[in-house]
């Protein structure tokens, strides 16, 4: 996970249903937090949170101010219009610091297989969960490709390098 730098300043939005189309033609962005309290709908200044959610990897962590009160934030949805791709409503889920949370992590291949025949890795799993405390979590795990040394080895869950801090959920047998 980067640093945690990233802050988005919000207001407690009052406008809702068919009434929000004003506000994304005044510049904000409507927007819901939920999580630990009631859920809360809120307004956010549109080009700003483009460009940090532009930013963001997908578990990283955000600021989000809110009349002034500081809250940790995960990107849970973001919906943006089919055909201008600009933001029409966002959902986020609030955490606590020292609380584990979970989520899914992206896998990304990494190196070449050394395998001499003729042959081609087939990737089965793109992600798999885990749980951390939000300051530890991560968006992506490397697979290793170059642990394949032939055309039967397999590489498993439980062959994925996991950094400290982190617990992988998924089964440790299935085939990556």
């Amino acid at each position: 996970m980067s640093e945690n730098n990233k802050k988005l300043v919000a207001q407690e939005r009052t406008v809702i249903g068919k009434q929000v189309k004003q506000l994304r033609r005044e510049g904000l962005t409507p927007a819901v937090v939920y999580g630990k309290h009631e859920p809360v709908s809120i307004q956010l200044e549109t080009h700003s949170t483009s460009l940090i959610l532009r930013d963001a990897d997908s578990n990283d962590l955000l600021t989000l101010d809110l009349n002034g009160e500081e809250r940790l934030v995960l990107v849970r949805d973001v919906q943006r219009h089919i055909t201008r791709h600009e933001l029409m409503h966002i959902d986020f889920y609030e955490v606590s610091a020292g609380e584990t949370i979970t989520v899914d992590a992206s896998l990304v291949t990494i190196n070449e297989p050394q395998v001499e025949e003729a042959g081609s890795a087939t990737q089965l799993l793109f992600t798999v969960s885990i749980e951390a405390i939000p300051s530890k979590l991560i968006s992506e795990i490397e697979v290793d490709l170059s642990l394949i040394k032939s055309t039967s080895d397999v590489i498993s869950v439980a062959d994925l390098v996991i950094p400290e801090g982190v617990t992988l959920l998924t089964d440790s047998d299935v085939a990556v």
